[in-house]
């Protein structure tokens, strides 16, 4: 039987392309014995095994689906990018690389190279079946390079597949951290838009008290109008009578304060809102750095020393501080719900003393080592940054701020965030007390000041007065404490000279700034 190997091929090759092209679905099974009848036939009677093998090689039109698929799929992958949204486009990779693992060459799919087809129980299938025998045993060295071939070249592109999966492996993860910086920058879009509307209401809110002051203002120059004529009056007839006038100005000067210290307090969440909304448009969160530069633990631990060496014992320390407990407690200060804080706390002397009297109080102070002290002692006290920690507390829940020697350590910038945020953290009518060296005192101002190396610069009375009154606090008083003592003095015998010079060089060495919250 001769039978015309070409010819039998360009059959089959004409049967496949006479088929109608579908993208829909493969090749179905029946399909494929419809156009194959003979194989059919000897998979009906049992002789014939690989049908489906061929079935499945045969299908050329998954791959044509398949690639139209994966451009479609890029085409909508790119307008969702374009739209910033790269969930599709996930979803997409994710599809694209479960198909591309699907396609690895399987090892054995080349071990019927150079073997016969199955046979057939037929005359024509035994015969065909015998001389595909014998010529695999006479081709046996072109079915095995043949084999050799095939197999390297599935090796090749599997491992340019695995190079594929590891691609889009990448590209996914690319995208999933895409996704998350997406979900998290709307989330930051919210926030601001929040704290935007925050800013705006707190702009209207403090355009109304400037109205409010300005108001205040007018009526004020009526009252100095109204005086004036009252004056002028009664230096023409002699006498008059102002009924209330003295209580009308007392409540207006009041309501004066009280409108000042809002207008503290609103300045204050203003610059809180916009310092927030550049770090968010700088992205770069992380917590506040601290007012003032902490000490190592060396120089920590040899600046207790110091403080014990030139500042006085703990004894000195709690009977000097005792003159402020009955201001305290006129400000109803120390109570549970009004407690003292104290920033800088050092050694604790003074939450020591408070105790003592049954007051509620508690401490900060930057230098670990005073901390260990207080901790020793049984005082509650946390180590951190003074300002940091007058932030964290809410609104109108002390009834007392004290610091201590503390404001001449700190910049001029902090020292007015130190003293708004004292304001916001009082509660109406408690008290806020600021004591530090006097420069008005000569030997302090230009020697003993600069004994401490933390100091910054000293800070005159009128100067820290003036402050405190601007951010809004009321009945603000200058108490001059610790003057030197007698033994001291130059003898003055009535001596005007010698009484000024003990003045200047021996009057009061430290001075405290006692203010009130309207």
């Amino acid at each position: 039987m001769n039978l015309n190997i070409e010819q039998i091929v360009a059959e089959m090759r004409q049967k496949i392309a006479s088929r109608p092209a579908r993208d829909e679905d493969d090749f179905s099974e029946s399909e494929y014995l419809e156009l194959y009848p003979d194989v059919g036939n000897a998979i009906a009677a049992g002789t014939y095994r690989s049908g489906y093998e061929h079935w499945i090689r045969s299908g050329r039109a998954e791959g044509r689906r398949g690639r139209k698929r994966l451009a479609g799929n890029a085409a909508r992958s790119s307008g969702a990018v374009a739209q910033g949204n790269s969930m599709p486009l996930l979803k997409s990779s994710s599809r694209a690389l479960q198909d591309l693992r699907s396609r690895t060459i399987p090892p054995h799919l080349f071990d019927g190279i150079g073997e016969p087809t199955p046979l057939m129980n037929t005359a024509r299938g035994r015969l065909g079946h015998a001389l595909m025998r014998w010529m695999g045993k006479a081709l046996w060295w072109y079915s095995y390079r043949l084999k050799q071939a095939l197999e390297s070249v599935a090796f090749t592109l599997n491992g340019v597949q695995a190079e594929q999966v590891r691609a889009l492996e990448a590209l996914q993860e690319d995208l999933r951290d895409l996704a998350a910086r997406q979900a998290d920058f709307a989330g930051r879009q919210a926030d601001l838009a929040a704290r935007q509307a925050d800013l705006h209401k707190s702009a209207a809110r403090l355009e109304a008290l400037q109205q409010g002051l300005r108001e205040i203002a007018a009526e004020q120059d009526g009252l100095r109008n109204t005086v004036s004529g009252f004056a002028k009056s009664m230096r023409e007839t002699g006498t008059i009578h102002i009924p209330n006038l003295a209580n009308r100005i007392a409540a207006l000067g009041l309501y004066a304060q009280q409108t000042r210290a809002e207008m503290s307090l609103q300045e204050r969440r203003l610059s809180l809102l916009l310092e927030e909304a550049r770090k968010r448009t700088r992205e770069s969160p992380g917590a506040p750095a601290p007012v003032a530069p902490e000490l190592t633990n060396d120089c920590a631990g040899i600046y207790v020393d110091f403080e014990a060496a030139f500042r006085g014992t703990r004894e000195e320390i709690r009977q000097k501080q005792s003159v402020y407990i009955p201001m305290l407690r006129d400000a109803g200060a120390g109570q549970q719900d009004q407690p003292v804080v104290d920033l800088g706390c050092g050694r604790g002397e003074w939450l020591e003393l408070l105790r003592a009297e049954a007051m509620q109080a508690s401490g900060v102070d930057s230098n670990e080592s005073m901390i260990e002290t207080c901790h020793s002692l049984g005082l509650n006290a946390a180590r951190g940054d003074a300002l940091s920690h007058l932030r964290g507390l809410p609104e109108s829940s002390a009834g007392a701020v004290t610091a201590f020697h503390l404001v001449e350590h700190l910049p001029f910038d902090a020292v007015l965030a130190l003293i708004d945020e004292s304001v916001r953290v009082l509660r109406p009518g408690g008290i806020l007390i600021l004591e530090t060296p006097n420069p008005g005192n000569i030997l302090v101002g230009a020697q003993y000041f600069y004994l401490d190396p933390t100091h910054v610069r000293p800070l005159p009375s009128p100067m820290l007065r003036f402050f405190v009154e601007a951010r809004g606090m009321c009945r603000v008083e200058i108490q001059e404490l610790h003057p030197y003592p007698e033994s001291l003095r130059v003898p003055e015998d009535g001596s005007e000279l010698a009484k000024r010079f003990n003045d200047f060089f021996y009057g009061p060495r430290d001075y405290a700034v006692v203010a009130h919250r309207p």
